[in-house]
C-alpha cells in the first residue's frame, strides 16, 4: 500500500467519510479466530472482571445515590469501571494474539493482513478493531461465550 493511499485512509477515517474497509457478516468458521483470541486472552482473567461480585459491588455503590439522576450516572460509572476492567485484561493480553487478529480482520473484510498491517495504518486499525466489536453479530458471539463463563 503506497503511502498516499495510507495518507488518504487516515485523512477519511479522521474527516468521516466512508472507510477504506468493510466488514462482511460473521459466519461459523470466524469462531474458531475468535475463541483462539479469547483463549488468548483469558477466559479466567475476563471472568474475574464479569463475576457477579464484581459488578453487584460496583451496582451497591453507583445505588446509593439519592437522586435517581445521580443513579443514573453511578450506573454508568459501573459500566464504565467494567468495561475499564475489560479493556485492561484485553490490552494486557493483546500482544499474546496479534496473528490472530491480523487475521480475523482480514478475514472478515475487504483487506489483507498486509494492507492493515501497512505503515501508517495504525488509525485505520483501531478503528476496524472498534467498529468490529460494534458489530451485531460479534455482540450475539459474546453472549453466548459469556454463559461459558458462568
Amino acid at each position: 500500500m503506497s503511502t498516499e493511499t495510507v495518507e488518504k485512509n487516515v485523512e477519511a477515517l479522521e474527516s468521516g467519510e466512508r472507510k477504506p474497509y468493510e466488514f462482511r457478516g460473521l459466519s461459523s468458521t470466524d469462531i474458531f479466530l475468535m475463541v483462539r483470541i479469547l483463549n488468548k486472552i483469558g477466559f479466567k482473567q475476563l471472568k474475574g472482571c464479569l463475576s457477579g461480585d464484581n459488578i453487584s459491588g460496583l451496582i451497591q455503590a453507583a445505588a446509593s445515590g439519592d437522586e435517581s439522576n445521580g443513579q443514573e450516572s453511578a450506573l454508568a460509572a459501573v459500566g464504565v469501571g467494567v468495561a475499564l476492567d475489560v479493556a485492561g485484561v484485553i490490552l494486557e493480553n493483546l500482544p499474546n494474539c496479534e496473528v490472530e487478529i491480523y487475521q480475523l480482520l482480514a478475514n472478515t473484510s475487504n483487506m489483507t493482513v498486509e494492507q492493515i498491517k501497512a505503515p501508517g495504518n495504525a488509525v485505520m486499525f483501531f478503528e476496524m478493531i472498534v467498529d468490529f466489536l460494534k458489530k451485531e453479530e460479534f455482540g450475539d458471539f459474546i453472549k453466548v461465550a459469556s454463559k461459558l463463563l458462568k
